[in-house]
């Protein structure tokens, strides 16, 4: 145990949760940060990103139990964070840089998000999550954030991704193991907890399960994840978890990191959507403008064979037969609209709009092997830019 003859003092001011956690930081852990470096020069957000966020307010050191308490912009914006350490400690993501913590990675010293030693209590086990707004996955996407820690006490970060759908809260589990829906480990810095200081990465990581080899903690460093590393189709989240084991204010390992200048360029998904629509329903779908896209249709249902037209600058396969349950490439030039028609067994005839809402119509024999597309032009909404800096 390194920390004898503060232990007492560690647990103390731990219980004491009105004390400010820098401060904290500098009498349980010992060899911690003592002054104030020199911050690097400002490093701009990626180009063309759409969601960045710099943390110039993240929230207060001190939050109830696995209640965090981000600040109100924040939450706005769609961040969420958690705290599933056990036993859970006296604080979760806040504004680092104040006291004897070193300062952020770009604008005044207390903007980033910090987490610490604190999350737990004694000797526990660290699981907090800090959760970004929903975004697009898909071709183009790229993830940067910026990241360091102190040293000397080994801390450790993961970077995970979930696709799943939610209403405003993600589910990142209730207990210290569990991930919830962010099953997609994609980093891991420092997998083996020691508190060896490494060189920054010069290159992006492009494979899931991709690991730094320790923490960079004499200077700040920039992570690029794009390509494979990030789902391939559809909307969802990137969450940090800072996941320490031994550690706390009496533990061997954590003692104190952060985050900074965050950037998400969203991607063009270009994956089938899967549907089986009713009558009268309405599905509305939309791809990126201009060039040339080929979409996979899923037809659900049946079984039944349909036989499919296409006017329009869309191009189908020859013959245009689909053997429900199956799919239809849809192949979609330029930005003009079209319709596609798809006729099977008595009274099996659907017809809708390429490129805009279309509705589905059942057919009179209860056979409901019907469709979801995408395929056409404008794209609305979907890279609206948003910038939360």
């Amino acid at each position: 145990m390194k920390k004898t003859g503060i232990l007492a003092l560690s647990i103390a001011l731990v219980l004491a949760s009105s004390v400010n956690a820098q401060s904290v930081l500098s009498a349980s852990k010992p060899g911690a940060i003592t002054s104030l470096d020199t911050p690097v020069a400002a490093s701009p957000f990626a180009p063309n990103a759409t969601i960045t966020q710099g943390f110039e307010l993240v929230g207060t050191a001190t939050s109830t139990g696995a209640n965090c308490l981000l600040d109100p912009a924040l939450v706005t914006q769609g961040w969420f964070a958690k705290n599933n350490a056990a036993p859970v400690g006296t604080t979760c993501v806040f504004n680092g840089g104040a006291g004897t913590t070193f300062p952020a990675q770009a604008g005044t010293p207390t903007q980033y998000a910090a987490l610490n030693f604190n999350n737990s209590v004694g000797t526990g086990s660290i699981s907090t999550w800090f959760v970004s707004p929903r975004v697009t996955f898909g071709t183009g996407a790229k993830l940067e954030f910026w990241t360091r820690a102190a040293g000397t006490f080994a801390d450790r970060l993961e970077v995970r991704t979930s696709t799943a759908a939610d209403t405003g809260t993600p589910d990142v589990g209730t207990t210290l193991t569990d991930v919830g829906t962010f099953t997609n480990l994609v980093l891991t810095v420092n997998p083996a907890l020691t508190v060896t200081d490494i060189a920054c990465p010069t290159t992006s990581f492009t494979a899931l399960a991709s690991t730094i080899g320790g923490f960079p903690n004499t200077a700040w460093c920039k992570v690029t994840i794009e390509g494979a590393a990030l789902p391939a189709s559809g909307s969802g989240r990137v969450a940090f978890r800072y996941q320490v084991t031994n550690a706390g204010p009496a533990g061997d390992n954590s003692n104190f990191m952060g985050i900074d200048t965050f950037s998400f360029v969203e991607g063009i998904s270009s994956a089938p959507i899967v549907s089986t629509p009713r009558a009268g329903s309405t599905i509305n779908f939309s791809v990126p403008v201009g060039g040339t896209t080929s979409q996979t249709i899923n037809f659900t249902g049946g079984p039944a064979t349909l036989n499919c037209t296409v006017t329009g600058p869309y191009s189908i396969p020859a013959g245009g037969v689909v053997n429900v349950p199956g799919s239809l490439v849809v192949t979609a030039s330029g930005a003009a609209g079209g319709t596609l028609t798809c006729t099977g067994p008595a009274g099996f005839t659907t017809s809708f709009a390429l490129g805009s809402t279309f509705a589905v119509q059942a057919p009179a024999l209860n056979m409901l092997g019907m469709l979801a597309l995408l395929a056409g032009i404008a794209l609305v909404g979907t890279l609206a830019v948003r910038r939360f800096s």
